[in-house]
């Protein structure tokens, strides 16, 4: 009788079948590191404060100011000297009629002294200088002192570096206001009615004295 040999069959397990799942896993890991990080440079993209600019600063010069009681306020600046006056010849008699016709500035004639008073300025805001300048002859020459206004105003006292001598000719011009001062070659106010710098001539008198009471 043949004797046949019998096998048992062994099963095969096979774990491709487990591996599925964690790959699944891993493949959704990733991609939601990788769908984060995209946000997350999105996000920061968008809110990411612009680049700002330095702001250009100018320097100032300083200056011992004095309010006055009339409400104008006198800047002498730490210079030991008003700027000096331009080389180019500029004509008192020229300009001298522009300001009958503006009534920009009012001044009159006046004694000499430490002080100027000038009886008004019609600038409207910011407002101007108002300068005090020597003559010579017929042609402007130093500046002896000015004062800042922001506006109209009457009975404005300009202090002066030197005071005014009796028996001459002096001007007040006005000038453009900036944030150190103004220059006298490059400030000049131009008034809008005649288009002529504004310059109103003054002549000084003699110092008036108390006269002294005599004994009867």
């Amino acid at each position: 009788m043949e004797q046949k040999q019998k096998f048992i069959a062994t099963p095969v397990t096979s774990h491709e079948g487990d591996r599925k799942p964690f790959i699944r896993l891993a493949t959704v890991f990733v991609a939601g590191i990788a769908v984060g990080a995209l946000g997350t440079l999105a996000w920061s993209g968008a809110h990411q404060q612009p680049a700002i600019g330095l702001p250009n600063v100018s320097s100032t010069s300083s200056g011992s100011a004095d309010t006055n009681g009339n409400g104008s306020t006198n800047t002498i600046g730490t210079s030991a000297a008003p700027p000096a006056a331009s080389s180019a010849t500029t004509s008192v008699a020229t300009y001298s009629s522009s300001t009958a016709s503006s009534g920009a500035v009012s001044v009159g004639n006046q004694p000499a002294g430490n002080t100027v008073l000038v009886q008004s300025v019609t600038v409207p805001p910011p407002g101007v200088w108002i300068a005090v300048r020597e003559t010579d002859g017929s042609n402007l020459g130093n500046v002896l002192g000015a004062a800042r206004v922001h506006g109209p105003l009457s009975n404005v006292t300009v202090d002066l570096l030197r005071s005014t001598e009796p028996g001459k000719t002096y001007v007040v011009e006005l000038y453009r206001p900036s944030t150190s001062g103004f220059s006298v070659n490059d400030s000049v106010y131009v008034d809008f009615t005649s288009g002529q710098p504004v310059i109103a001539p003054f002549h000084t008198t003699a110092t008036t004295t108390a006269a002294t009471p005599k004994n009867p």
